[in-house]
């Protein structure tokens, strides 16, 4: 096979080689062409770490899971106490309970 191929179906134009895919097949290796695969592959199999349990993870990021667990628990009892209170009937009593109502549901 030279390099323009009689068989014009399936043609090869890239990199100027001008063949049929089976003679692209056939004639890879002399002309220079490799898979791939061969190269691509990582030699080294990927092996994951043991697992590292919860309270580790916990402990080793320090105050913050405190911190966090703090302004949770704050966040609960000043929901509680904003929505159990009693406001007044008045106008003010009402504007304080539509704020309260408007901040409890924007956090």
């Amino acid at each position: 096979c030279s390099r323009a191929c009689a068989n014009r179906h399936g043609l090869i134009r890239k990199y100027g080689l001008n063949l049929c895919r089976q003679c692209f097949r056939e004639y890879a290796a002399d002309i220079g062409f490799k898979k791939a695969t061969h190269y691509l592959k990582p030699n080294t199999e990927i092996k994951m770490p043991p697992p590292v349990p919860l309270w580790k993870l916990a402990a080793a990021s320090g105050p913050y899971v405190k911190l966090a667990a703090l302004s949770g628990a704050t966040a609960v009892i000043l929901g509680a106490l904003g929505s159990h209170k009693h406001y007044a009937k008045d106008e003010i009593g009402q504007e304080q309970r539509r704020i309260f109502e408007t901040a409890n549901r924007y956090h």
